[in-house]
């Protein structure tokens, strides 16, 4: 019982602290003054070290999780008969690993390695502007640039994204025909959810391409024997 007052009182500490730092602007963490840093409730040097706490606990989990056989993302159980080795199957399409799940992805190898040149090549100024290696024009890419950019991102969260239903679709078979095998229903979902998210960033990549040059965008209906 005192272990729970303590830990409730802990906690209203920690929670009037932050109040207090959001207020006066003084490092969250406790017998420090020195005033926060820029966009944080800490001091630089208390910043960094919960950073770090942060990365070496996320470190421990993913290491834990692994040793036990569960996705590192999310620690549901990995099915090595599906060769999942590291992460789910619904994470696996949000990271778009898809190799072992899906021949599908080999086909945009070479848009992939075209997205990662371009990603390599472009790099974030001081300003918070964007702008390619070597680019002398100071400030935003051209819309050449950035079409190119945004079609190519398109490509691939498209191609992600419709191996992710292809596989959701396969379960969602398997588990009407009453195969043991087949993804427990929450998993099935988290896989669609997954696909559908990348078929969101697709479009919403092209919207920024119509956008960039004045198009509206048309939304239509459902089509004819959608339900």
């Amino acid at each position: 019982m005192a272990s729970c007052a303590w830990v409730a009182t802990a906690a209203t500490t920690y929670q009037e602290r932050k109040e207090q730092s959001a207020e006066t602007g003084v490092c969250l963490y406790p017998a420090c003054h020195e005033p926060a840093a820029s966009g944080s409730n800490w001091c630089a040097p208390h910043r960094d070290k919960e950073r770090a706490n942060q990365r070496e606990s996320r470190a421990r989990l993913r290491k834990r999780r692994k040793r036990l056989g569960q996705c590192i993302d999310c620690g549901v159980k990995l099915r090595r008969d599906r060769d999942e080795r590291i992460y789910c199957a619904a994470h696996r399409v949000a990271r778009n690993r898809l190799g072992a799940l899906s021949r599908a992805a080999a086909v945009v190898q070479a848009t992939v390695q075209k997205s990662e040149r371009i990603a390599s090549r472009t790099v974030r100024g001081d300003d918070g502007r964007t702008r390619y290696h070597g680019q002398e024009r100071r400030g935003q890419q051209t819309h050449a640039q950035l079409d190119e950019q945004d079609i190519e991102f398109a490509r691939r969260e498209i191609t992600a994204g419709e191996a992710g239903l292809k596989i959701y679709a396969v379960e969602v078979g398997r588990s009407k025909a009453k195969d043991p095998l087949a993804l427990p229903r929450i998993q099935r979902d988290d896989l669609r959810s997954a696909a559908l998210h990348q078929l969101d960033r697709a479009a919403r990549h092209l919207g920024d391409v119509l956008e960039r040059h004045g198009h509206a965008i048309k939304r239509h209906g459902r089509r004819e024997g959608e339900e």
